[in-house]
């Protein structure tokens, strides 16, 4: 997006970041996430960004989805625009416990996010003037770049996180189901056992076909899916649409096709997967600590998402 919006309104979306050397009204909506505001007392530029994680995790590419892109990528925007350091003041904004489950595995989401932006105004030696963070609902924010006021309102729990939390508080009780849907039988093998040295996890079942799967899925009733794309009789795309629509599960895709930023990660995105995961980042045959890493917080976070 243009790094500066002359535009007199702007909502930014998860991942977005934007300044102003024009005054302008930047509104967004925070939970888990976390927002900087930023305000520059001499020339009136401003600017806000929103990202969803601290940390950008490993196999992804780096994008202001991330605190640690997110962070460095607004400042750099402000001071490309003529801002000096020594010149603005921040806000840092959101951090919400939304939803409990988060903070049944020590530091909160919300919380780790505060930290990131706390750690990097402390770095880049930034002035912080307010923060509003933390607490178990979201925020509805409003920020004036020319002047600097600030708007934030709390909001009321909605019924997704309702539900997430419901369901969180059943995961606690159990091991977290997972069926998991491959064509290659050493894949089925190689991604159990992975799954399972977390002995919060259990492997219900091992489909080779959207056949099987839809008859495990009645079955087990896992709490979640890993999925691949290309299979026999149905392909995985399709079989996820189908499932979205007579029984609607969390679902990670793994697939060797769906590369990160390709059209079928994005077709994999809209018919309903949780999250895609290119599968040549896992390197399932080599460093399997790597795919740990990078699949086992995935599949935690896809199976207390309430769906």
């Amino acid at each position: 997006m243009p790094e500066v919006m002359e535009k007199q309104r702007v909502f930014l979306l998860p991942g977005e970041f934007s300044v102003a050397r024009k005054p302008t009204l930047l509104s967004t909506i925070l939970g888990s996430c976390v927002s900087l505001c930023i305000h520059d007392t001499r020339t009136g530029y401003g600017g806000m960004n929103h990202f969803i994680l601290p940390q950008t995790p490993l196999g992804e590419t780096p994008s202001p989805r991330y605190g640690n892109v997110a962070m460095k990528t607004l400042l750099d925007a402000m001071l490309r625009i003529g801002s000096k350091k020594s010149d603005l003041i921040v806000h840092i904004i959101g951090g919400g416990n939304v939803v409990e489950h988060i903070a049944s595995a020590g530091a909160s989401v919300g919380g780790k996010n505060i930290l990131m932006a706390a750690d990097f105004c402390q770095k880049e030696r930034l002035t912080i003037k307010s923060r509003n963070i933390g607490g178990e609902r979201g925020r509805k924010v409003h920020f004036h770049t020319g002047t600097g006021e600030l708007d934030v309102r709390k909001t009321q729990r909605s019924e997704w996180s309702k539900k997430a939390t419901d369901r969180a508080k059943v995961l606690r009780t159990r091991k977290t189901r997972v069926l998991v849907v491959d064509d290659s039988q050493t894949v089925l093998s190689v991604l159990r056992r992975i799954i399972e040295t977390d002995d919060s996890f259990e492997v219900v079942g091992q489909a080779k076909d959207a056949y099987e799967a839809r008859d495990m899925v009645v079955e087990f009733d896992p709490d979640v899916l890993t999925l691949d794309i290309i299979m026999p009789k149905m392909d995985g795309l399709q079989f996820l649409r189908r499932l979205n629509k007579y029984h609607p599960k969390p679902v990670i895709v793994l697939s060797t096709i769906a590369k990160a930023g390709s059209a079928v990660a994005s077709r994999a995105r809209t018919a309903g997967a949780f999250d895609v995961i290119d599968k040549e980042t896992l390197q399932l045959y080599g460093d399997r600590a790597r795919a740990k890493a990078v699949l086992l917080p995935k599949l935690k976070a896809a199976a207390a998402s309430g769906l």
